[in-house]
Parts: C-alpha cells; sequence; structure tokens
C-alpha cells in the first residue's frame, strides 16, 4: 500500500473515530453541559496540539462562531429548543461541537477527494 493510501486511511480513521467520540459523549453528557464542555475542550485543545493543520483554526472558529449563531436565530423562532443551561438559547457545548465538526468534514473531504488532475490535496 502506497504512503499516500496510508495517509489517506489513517485520516479517514482518525475523523471517524473523532466525530464519533464527540456525538456520544453529546449524546451521553448533555444533562451535564459543564461536564460535557470540559471534555471537548480537551478534545480540541488535543487535536491543535497533535494535528496542526493549515487553516483548521480558521475553518473551527468559523463553524464556533457562525453555527450558534444560525441556531440561536431559529431557536428563537420557536423552531426547538436546547433542554439544560443555555446561552442565548444554545447550549455552552454547541460552539465547540459546530467547530469539530466543521474541522471533521474538512478533513474527510480531503482525504477522499483528489483534484482534477488526480493529485492529493494537502492536509498542510
Amino acid at each position: 500500500m502506497s504512503t499516500l493510501n496510508t495517509r489517506k486511511i489513517r485520516n479517514l480513521f482518525l475523523s471517524t473515530i473523532i466525530f464519533l467520540l464527540w456525538t456520544l459523549l453529546i449524546c451521553f453528557l448533555w444533562r451535564q453541559p459543564i461536564i460535557l464542555t470540559f471534555i471537548l475542550i480537551i478534545i480540541c485543545i488535543i487535536y491543535f496540539i497533535f494535528f496542526r493543520v493549515k487553516n483548521d483554526l480558521i475553518y473551527f472558529l468559523i463553524a464556533a462562531i457562525f453555527g450558534p449563531i444560525g441556531e440561536a436565530i431559529v431557536s428563537a423562532s420557536g423552531l426547538w429548543k436546547y433542554n439544560g443551561q443555555t446561552i442565548f438559547g444554545i447550549p455552552y457545548w454547541l460552539p465547540l461541537a459546530w467547530g469539530i465538526t466543521a474541522i471533521m468534514i474538512k478533513r474527510f473531504i480531503s482525504s477522499v477527494i483528489e483534484d482534477r488532475h488526480g493529485i492529493q490535496r494537502s492536509n498542510k
């Protein structure tokens, strides 16, 4: 197996594991928002320490800011409501979840899609 394919598989695997981890954490810890927020902060810190990927922080911040703003607006309209402790109608942990999701989607796409010349897009 080539190094490129190994790296591609590793990226897919890590992205999937991180995505499943935070999804399960949210499912089981949403009733303890402070604990959930703390754990998601730790996951984010670990990610940014070990995976220094170009522009990931920008993707994270954009999603962490604009995702919850959109949810707060829609939630305020009455379409849905989050249970538990919230700020402006959104849980404390939601910006982190949006940020992590954006990065994992970016990682997943960049590890699967090749450009029109068949060259792997760089994660760096």
